[in-house]
């Protein structure tokens, strides 16, 4: 990590951990001659959950608080302790049937009193922040870089214990790091935008697995290429660290959009089954419900030099009817250029062997970021297309490219 001194390093600790979950099943009884106390279970207390309870509990925030209920005491030697229920338990089901009352949990009280030696089986979701053992369990901290060519990732990671012997899609249940990237700032909520990536970094043994679950739309969910990667154990410190095409995480280019969401994921495991728990930049944000809108913002400084063009692509219309237009916006700068070639190729899915339509068109760039409305005007009949759009200069030299399938539909008829 000698080549990282001058980045900007974030830490990850205590504060940013997000236990996952566990589910337990409990059984009540009431010994023998046992009298219950108005108003709780067992000496158990038992209210609604409310999201203040959900914050001192550290509920996870997929839980709809207005079906649950919580236990905000547990007597000591009481039965409900004897049992294993603990305070922070959210109660999920009672004998397999959801309970919505706390007045409910003082009848199944009253009811074990009358019958002793009867049991009923209790469903809890137990707080994963219980299981979190502090810096040396987890933490770390993590840069980001950015020059003409790649986004630089790097972490270093404190775990007393490495687990990670998955792969593919299943690293992220235990020891792995993961990045997720809203370049085109779509902000969107419940759910990645289609420029939105997702992707993840693992050491298992002595080699480095790299996995992406999201891409911008049409990039397979596999391995994606051209990342470099390197990670070692060193005691109880794992080193991350990787080297991304921007062409992988396109409509990323630092140059034109220096605004990037973005939120990383430290994953922890201690045992072979499945994820304990994480450290989050923005808790939940990739982990619960992909949310976007709630990123962090990663601000690229400009490095003024190396690439003499600039540019990025972003979609606004992929569909048109016949004789209308695509629309896309183009963003370019250059502190060396002046005129940028675009060159538009359209090919026929629904017929292969049809022609191939080019064209070319010179648009002018500036110093500063500019972003222009492409509109690409359509004379093709109603079908399936791929289009391949380029941006370069004058010599030859890529700026960005975008591949992408687009649909001209027929006029509505009458």
């Amino acid at each position: 990590l000698s080549e990282w001194q001058a980045a900007d390093w974030k830490s990850l600790g205590p504060a940013d951990w997000f236990g996952d979950s566990s589910r337990h099943v409990i059984t009540l009884s009431a010994p023998e001659g046992y009298t219950p106390s108005p108003g709780d279970c067992l000496g158990a207390r038992i209210q609604k959950l409310t999201p203040e309870l959900m914050e001192r509990y550290a509920v996870e925030a997929f839980i709809e608080y207005e079906d649950y209920l919580v236990a905000t005491y547990v007597e000591p030697g009481s039965p409900a302790e004897a049992a294993g229920l603990r305070e922070g338990d959210v109660i999920h089901t009672v004998d397999r049937e959801r309970v919505r009352n706390p007045l409910a949990m003082e009848r199944l009280a009253a009811r074990l009193a009358r019958q002793p030696g009867s049991k009923a089986e209790m469903e809890v979701i137990r707080s994963g922040r219980t299981r979190y053992g502090g810096e040396k369990d987890l933490s770390g901290s993590f840069a980001f870089l950015v020059d003409d060519n790649h986004l630089y990732f790097a972490a270093r990671v404190s775990d007393d214990v490495h687990v990670q012997d998955l792969e593919g899609w299943d690293i992220w249940q235990q020891d792995c790091v993961q990045i997720a990237l809203d370049p085109a700032l779509e902000a969107t909520k419940g759910g990645y935008g289609e420029n939105d990536h997702e992707i993840g970094f693992a050491l298992r043994g002595n080699e480095t697995l790299v996995w992406r679950w999201k891409g911008r739309r049409g990039q397979p969910v596999q391995r994606p290429e051209g990342v470099r990667t390197a990670a070692v154990r060193r005691g109880t410190e794992t080193i991350y660290e990787a080297a991304i095409p921007l062409r992988e995480i396109a409509p990323f280019a630092s140059e034109v959009w220096p605004l990037c969401g973005v939120n990383v994921v430290i994953n922890d495991s201690d045992q072979t089954e499945t994820r304990k728990g994480r450290l989050e930049l923005v808790a939940g944000a990739t982990t619960r419900g992909k949310n976007p809108d709630r990123f962090a913002m990663f601000h690229t400084q400009p490095t003024g030099h190396g690439r003499r063009l600039s540019a990025g692509i972003t979609w606004d219309r992929r569909c048109a009817q016949e004789g209308g237009a695509l629309q896309a916006t183009l963003a370019l700068c250059s502190t060396e250029t002046r005129e940028a070639i675009v060159r538009v190729e359209m090919r026929s899915l629904d017929s292969p062997s049809s022609s191939l339509s080019v064209r070319e068109t010179t648009v002018p760039v500036t110093p500063e970021p500019r972003a222009l409305t492409l509109e690409i005007s359509s004379a093709s009949p109603a079908g399936r297309y791929l289009l391949d759009i380029s941006v370069r200069t004058k010599s030859g030299q890529l700026a960005a490219r975008d591949r992408l399938p687009v649909f001209i539909y027929p006029p509505a008829r009458r």
